[in-house]
């Protein structure tokens, strides 16, 4: 008979439960790509840097978990196509208020 020290299991054994894909990295890269083309209010550059940061919280788990397609990439991706979606939101409303706005309430 074994006494509880000399077990081979220390302590309890916790599972930590993984999603098998990570479908906000995908979300992320898609809304990427739309704040590129149509970028209304900066919203689908927001949706793409929020997803994409939780995908990356998401990607960490599953490649502690062991898994391969983590979706690290495609979050990445989102994350930069969404700055660069917001800078040229931000771009194009300087310009918008410089040229349009200003002139209109100046005279």
């Amino acid at each position: 008979m074994q006494s509880q020290s000399q077990s081979p299991y220390a302590g309890p054994q916790y599972v930590v439960a993984v999603p098998p894909k990570n479908s906000k990295a995908t979300r992320a890269l898609v809304w990427g790509i739309v704040c590129l083309l149509i970028n209304p209010f900066a919203l689908p550059s927001i949706l793409a840097i929020v997803f994409g940061v939780q995908s990356r919280t998401t990607a960490d788990q599953m490649e502690r978990a062991g898994l391969v397609d983590s979706g690290r990439g495609r979050a990445t991706a989102g994350i930069v196509l969404g700055c660069i979606g917001a800078a040229f939101f931000v771009l194009w409303m300087v310009y918008y208020v410089s040229q349009v706005i200003l002139p209109r309430v100046s005279g």
